[in-house]
């Protein structure tokens, strides 16, 4: 097994570094303070991205794209960019990992309709449209029971569907380009029997966006609410088959690396604040740092995050070679969630009132990692799909 970063991803890494560096780190506080949630999108940063290729890296050569959709890369992106910020580089990263998909899965008409937008158009980005009020987690219940999930649901008229249901929390909501829609089509079945993806933009007669959410934290990007009122979507913007979403999530799963890789790197990003921190603040007559009790929280502090980061990687490089462990993903989004709770605590037992100073930076991480924590799912939901997986049990059957 080996560990190595291509020259490529070499090449990528030392890009995106040197630009969160001088790009985004200098101007994240300011945008994070911004009163009203829209005005927290930094469009000329996410510009600069686009033109860097940090939009299209994902994208295959052929359609004018970096060719760099393999899983050690997202997660590569996923870690370095939110060093500067985890807003910002869901932002960007979220339009980057569904091109990808959209290239892997979609047919080649609606690679042709879609993709020349991402690469040509600097403001142009995706959004996924899953979760609603009622239902997040349940989404991802390993007991596929009807009636549960998803109830947003689209009825096909003629040569449309009608759609009506509300999604919230959408990340990218509000300024996306174009939304992939999770409908179900069929109401009497589970999601994974009864669900559909259409393509969705903007201009869709009986669609809005209602409101943006005020976040705590990840505030350099959006996430909103949408809301679908009788809808009217082309039949041709079904994306596959009625009713088989889940079949072609499963033959072509979506890339991202490994479910929330952007919480590592403001992990490591509170990690050097708070060493920072250490060697200057002085106490007894000398840094902090060098106080053994400190120095022991720091050295927890890392060993957590290169854990987490081992399992990232090793994760996606048996996805990569086509080798993974039953769970391992479900498990990394559990066991992450509770090295970045300890992180955080550590962080702020060390930098007492600078964690709490919003003048600062280490309170702004804090925020960001905290908002967080149920991404894909809350860590109960993630280790009980684990062992479930793990173990290969069988849904429990209906009552009755």
């Amino acid at each position: 097994m080996d560990f190595g970063l291509s020259e490529s991803q070499l090449m990528l890494q030392r890009l995106v570094r040197d630009f969160v560096e001088k790009e985004v780190k200098p101007v994240a506080k300011e945008y994070d303070r911004k009163v009203d949630p829209k005005d927290c999108v930094n469009w000329e940063l996410a510009r600069k991205a686009h033109r860097l290729g940090l939009k299209t890296y994902s994208i295959p050569e052929k359609y004018g794209g970096g060719g760099m959709a393999d899983h050690v890369t997202h997660t590569l992106m996923q870690e370095e960019l939110s060093v500067g910020d985890m807003g910002f580089a869901h932002m960007i990263l979220q339009t980057a990992r569904f091109a990808g998909w959209i290239c892997r899965a979609a047919s080649e008409e609606h690679i042709e309709e879609f993709i020349p937008q991402v690469i040509k158009d600097e403001d142009f980005h995706i959004a996924a449209a899953c979760t609603e009020p009622n239902h997040g987690t349940d989404n991802n219940m390993p007991d596929d029971y009807p009636g549960r999930a998803i109830e947003t649901f689209a009825e096909k008229k003629g040569n449309e569907y009608i759609v009506n249901g509300t999604k919230h929390w959408i990340s990218n909501g509000g300024i996306a380009k174009l939304y992939l829609l999770y409908a179900r089509t069929k109401k009497d079945v589970p999601i994974s029997q009864g669900m559909s993806i259409f393509f969705v933009t903007p201009d869709t007669p009986g669609f809005s966006v209602a409101k943006f959410q005020d976040k705590m934290g990840r505030r350099m990007g959006t996430n909103a609410e949408l809301v679908f009122e009788d809808a009217r979507i082309p039949a041709r913007n079904l994306m596959g088959k009625e009713n088989r979403a889940w079949d072609l999530i499963s033959e072509h799963p979506i890339p991202g690396g490994c479910p929330g890789a952007m919480l590592l790197g403001a992990m490591r990003a509170l990690y050097q604040e708070t060493l920072q921190y250490c060697k200057t603040r002085i106490q007894g007559g000398v840094p902090i740092v060098e106080h053994p009790t400190v120095a022991v929280r720091l050295a927890d502090m890392w060993a957590k995050i290169q854990t987490t980061r081992l399992l990232h990687y090793k994760t996606s490089w048996d996805i990569d070679n086509s080798c993974p462990e039953p769970g391992e993903l479900f498990l990394i989004a559990g066991f992450q969630r509770d090295a970045a709770e300890a992180v955080v605590r550590h962080a702020m037992e060390l930098c007492a009132g600078l964690a709490l100073d919003r003048d600062g930076v280490v309170e702004k991480l804090i925020r960001d990692i905290c908002s967080s924590f149920h991404d894909l799912g809350s860590s109960d939901i993630n280790r009980l799909k684990a062992i479930r997986t793990m173990m290969a049990v069988e849904p429990v059957p209906l009552p009755g």
